[in-house]
């Protein structure tokens, strides 16, 4: 009884047609036979009626000849739903007796019929057709059907399938490679047969066969469906590789109709080109509008080679993106006029082609583009005003909703928000005079303007556009032009004002955005839900969420992502993955690298138990190991390469950003094996992108990642190896950036080479002059790094001289006493002479260059100890005074500045200075005994091994002094050694307790 009922139902649906009311008379009869034969014998339905059968009548015709069985139509659709299981086992019964059971070779004529109807059946019928491999099984029937050709090598003019059956599995195969690229659906089943190089070698096989006769419209179909699923900048290429196949095998050869591209063709490609913005794709489209010119003029066939308005607008589209301004403003007005020349013989040029004529326009960063545009959009306002809507022409291109909404976009990204209201104000105006509905501003060109709003900061300007939209919505549901509650443009619409507050910056931003969504949550409660559309979905209030992590309000997010996690399962307002990403960013943002990680793993978790969709990608990986990169944890190293191996392990393959970011959590490691890390880290990276994985080529943050840690490794060793570095990075072609200079410029200061510093330097200037103006040689950092290089070598002069010409270039900052005390240690480094008076009087530089030309370079207690420091290594004979005589300076500043407290330091190279000097003992003497007394007060550290080196100085030049007192001196020495040996065993015996 089930398979009679199947046959009914499948003769009530191939033997009938909802849009024809001409009822056939003999295919009716045949399936009133099939009926009774099915009906009596019992025997199976091998036999399945011709999907293909032009229609016989309509439902209603069809089922009054059943009415003793149907009594209505309602009974009659409750009774084909009831059997669909069965129905289908049936369809894939014959399906499997074609394809697996019947041997190669052995088809007849019954059996190729048999799959034309099966084909036709899984593009129309509603129960086939939904089945999740019917691309595949479509697939596996052709190619049957191909090998079947092949192996009996049938006459070809009998078994030469009907077009149509191809173009239906290709359109099959596009509609589901649209879905599934769009993330409608996730199908297993069809993913070997999505390839569009898979399925373009199929059908040249199918057509190189005689299976179908060969034609152009399978290769314009894939090309059409590389514009939506290839990658932009390689769509056109695989198009061009597409074009060139056809043009081959028409012998280059316009006139061969089954081959040779036609105007869709060049049309396909050219719109490849066109959305790529290559560089190059405005030359490819010219070179393509005119070899379609050529062989229109060739073959005299203006049908096949027509320049239509679709070649044009892409032409325009091309130059708009890629061209020079100029050139890209000048040749879409010449296209323009061009487009409007073909209005009379095109009869599908409409609107929608002046609408990207204008987006071209707009788009071309010309600056008189927007204005060009809008006289284009002036001319088709008065078209309609002034032909009322009733001629031709004032139809086809009268502006839409988008058209306008184009230009309320544009004036907003040119932060002209007064002609955007204006030209909204404007479309109600015009829909008054031409007394046109469709004219006044919807929701589309409303968006546009919030959006517009938001982008420029106005967060209460986006918001009251949206209220006074609400406003007019509610007007006109009471005249009954409207229904009422949301749309998913409203929510669209109300994003851009949630955005706006979400970006504003504003303290009170959380605080509006929460209040309208309280505000939507009640519109939504009262209309039993958002009307005909949806909920308010977690995008919403993902807004909130973001703008909670933005001010560093982690609390109030992870309160709010709460309240999301505890909404039921079927609820749109359940996390996604997005809100994870906000928390993981915030947490990131906050420094709180081991929180970044827990949301990670709570998102991966999600994803595992099949909450989520596998949505994640790289950027929510990058941000955490981004974070431990930058965390003082010691473990951040190992921890950050744990989330990079987890990444690695589900299937998501890491980028440029997460290897760089891993690079420089090593770098910044103290780990001694950093700097092979790193250089694994790198080599990988190269191996990687050498076998064609662009995403990981290095970029100046990776190499510059591995010179840091070579900088910090403190290995001469590793030094060394940033030449070889610097070497890679140059061969890839990657510019040296200002962080990589000052890198560079760091090791060099490290290995105490000043020259090569200085050539650093010299290189880094004579890019800059050459024209890369991301650099900057007169920065500070510059600077002190060139006088740290020369004063750490010990050469003054040097060092002088590049101070000096720090003081007189007027692009630098100016010095600071840091910058002085450089000198000043370059003079105690040489160990000269007269490093001391030299020091002494680079002391006296800096209080004149404060008092006469303003500098912040007052001395400090460094500039003193540093001269003082100078006298203590010095033969002058009155050495010890002048030390004396600074350090009283020092404590006549002490109390009034708190960089002027002197140090261990200051008091120890003032003793060893006094106990150097030859002239009047006994006032030196006195001077070491007011030291000494002054040490009993201090708390200084005594015992670190610093201090206990500077301690054994001055009991060395103390024995050696001419002081008659020296051994009550060393006695005094030796008991606040005790004290502070004392003092320090007490702490450590707190520690210990502690």
């Amino acid at each position: 009884s089930l398979r009679m009922l199947a046959a009914r139902s499948c003769c009530c649906r191939y033997w009938s047609h909802r849009h024809h009311e001409t009822l056939r008379k003999s295919n009716v009869l045949r399936a009133q036979s099939l009926l009774r034969q099915l009906k009596w014998t019992g025997q199976q339905a091998t036999t399945i009626p011709n999907a293909n059968a032009p229609p016989s009548t309509s439902v209603t015709a069809i089922q009054s000849r059943f009415q003793n069985r149907f009594q209505s139509r309602f009974q009659f659709q409750q009774q084909w739903f009831t059997t669909a299981t069965p129905f289908v086992k049936t369809w894939m019964t014959m399906k499997n007796r074609l394809v697996v059971s019947t041997p190669l070779g052995s088809f007849q004529s019954r059996q190729w019929e048999e799959a034309k109807q099966l084909l036709a059946a899984l593009r129309t019928h509603p129960q086939i057709s939904s089945l999740p491999n019917r691309v595949e099984l479509q697939w596996q029937i052709l190619d049957r059907l191909h090998g079947e050709m092949t192996a009996t090598k049938y006459n070809t003019n009998s078994h030469c399938l009907p077009f149509h059956i191809l173009r239906g599995v290709l359109l099959s195969w596009r509609d589901s490679v649209f879905s599934i690229s769009s993330g409608e659906k996730h199908n297993r089943h069809t993913s070997a047969n999505n390839n569009t190089l898979t399925v373009l070698h199929k059908v040249e096989r199918y057509m190189n066969d005689a299976l179908f006769e060969p034609s152009p419209m399978p290769y314009n179909l894939i090309l059409h469906v590389l514009a939506k699923v290839e990658d932009p900048q390689q769509a056109p290429f695989r198009g061009q590789e597409i074009v060139k196949s056809m043009l081959e095998r028409s012998h280059f050869n316009p006139n061969n109709t089954f081959h040779h591209p036609d105007n869709v063709t060049i049309y396909g490609l050219a719109e490849l080109w066109a959305r790529s913005g290559l560089p190059e794709s405005p030359q490819r489209v010219e070179e393509l509008l005119q070899q379609l010119q050529g062989w229109r003029d060739e073959t005299k066939d203006s049908k096949r080679f027509p320049i239509t308005s679709n070649i044009l607008c892409a032409v325009m589209e091309a130059h708009g993106k890629a061209s020079d301004p100029t050139v890209a403003y000048q040749r879409i007005q010449e296209l323009v006029q061009q487009l409007k020349a073909l209005r009379p013989q095109d009869d599908a040029q409409d609107s929608t082609h002046y609408n990207r004529a204008c987006h071209a326009l707009v788009t071309c960063r010309h600056d008189q583009g927007l204005e060009a545009a809008r006289t284009i959009l002036d001319e088709m306002c008065r078209a309609v005003l002034e032909g009322g809507g009733c001629n031709n022409t004032s139809r086809r291109i009268k502006p839409t909703q988008h058209t306008f909404s184009i230009f309320i976009a544009a004036y907003g990204r040119a932060g002209r928000l007064r002609e955007a209201q204006a030209l909204l104000d404007y479309m109600g105006q015009m829909a008054e005079e031409a007394g046109d509905s469709s004219l006044i501003p919807g929701i589309v060109c409303h968006s546009s303007l919030i959006w517009a709003y938001a982008r420029a900061g106005e967060a209460k300007q986006a918001e009251a556009v949206m209220i006074r939209m609400m406003n007019a919505n509610r007007k006109d549901h009471g005249k009954g032009r409207q229904q009422p509650g949301f749309s998913t443009q409203d929510m669209d619409a109300w994003n851009g004002v949630l955005a706006s507050w979400a970006d504003s910056g504003d303290v009170d931003a959380a605080k509006n955005i929460a209040k309208i969504i309280d505000n939507l949550q009640k519109q939504s409660q009262s209309a039993g839900g958002i009307a005909g559309s949806v909920m308010l979905s977690s995008s919403t209030y993902n807004r909130l969420l973001g703008c909670y992590t933005r001010q560093n309000d982690l609390s109030a997010a992870e309160e709010l992502h709460g309240w999301m996690l505890e909404q039921s399962d079927n609820s749109t307002a359940r996390p996604d993955s997005q809100s994870y990403l906000s928390m993981i960013i915030g947490s990131a943002d906050a420094g709180n690298a081991e929180a970044s990680e827990m949301w990670l793993n709570r998102l991966c978790d999600q994803i595992q138990e099949g909450a989520l969709p596998f949505s994640i990608d790289q950027e929510c990986f990058n941000v955490v190991i981004g974070a431990w990169s930058k965390s003082v944890n010691p473990a951040a190293a190992e921890r950050a390469t744990a989330v990079f191996q987890r990444m690695v392990a589900i299937g998501i393959d890491p980028d440029v950003v997460s290897y760089s970011s891993l690079i420089w959590a090593w770098a910044r490691s103290k780990s001694r094996h950093s700097v092979q890390t790193t250089l694994d880290l790198l080599q990988r990276m190269l191996q990687e992108w050498e076998t064609g994985n662009t995403s990981v080529k290095p970029n100046h943050v990776t190499f510059n990642g591995v010179l840091w840690a070579m900088l910090h490794s403190g290995v001469d060793g590793d030094l060394a190896k940033a030449s070889t570095i610097v070497r890679q990075m140059e061969a890839l072609g990657i510019k040296k950036t200002a962080a990589i200079y000052t890198t560079l410029m760091n090791l060099e200061l490290k290995r105490c080479r000043p020259d090569r510093v200085e050539f650093v330097i010299e290189e880094m200037k004579s890019a800059f002059e050459a024209g890369d103006s991301s650099l900057e040689p007169f920065a500070r950092n510059v600077f002190v790094t060139h006088l740290q290089a020369w004063s750490k070598a010990g050469n003054p002069e040097k060092t002088e001289s590049v101070l000096s010409e720090w003081i007189v270039n007027e692009r630098a900052p100016k010095p600071t006493t840091q910058d002085f005390n450089a000198v000043l240690q370059a003079w105690l480094r040489s160990k000269r002479p007269n490093a001391a008076e030299k020091a002494e009087a680079g002391l006296a530089q800096m209080k004149q260059m404060v008092e006469s030309h303003g500098f912040d370079c007052r001395p400090d207690l460094y500039s003193f100890t540093t001269v003082i420091s100078c006298y203590a290594q010095s033969d002058n004979p009155e050495c010890g005074h002048i030390a004396y005589s600074l350090l009283r300076e020092v404590l006549e500043h002490e109390t009034a500045r708190a960089d002027m407290k002197p140090n261990l330091v200051t008091y120890a190279e003032t003793l060893v200075a006094l106990c150097r000097t030859r002239m009047d003992i006994r006032r030196a003497e006195n001077a070491a005994a007011h030291i000494l007394r002054a040490l009993r007060s201090k708390d200084f550290m005594l015992l670190s091994d610093g201090n206990k080196r500077l301690l054994g100085k001055v009991e060395s030049s103390l024995s050696k002094s001419p002081f008659p007192q020296k051994d009550g001196f060393l006695d005094q020495l030796n008991l606040k050694k005790e004290a502070a040996k004392k003092m320090a065993e007490h702490r450590n015996e707190d520690h210990r307790d502690a």
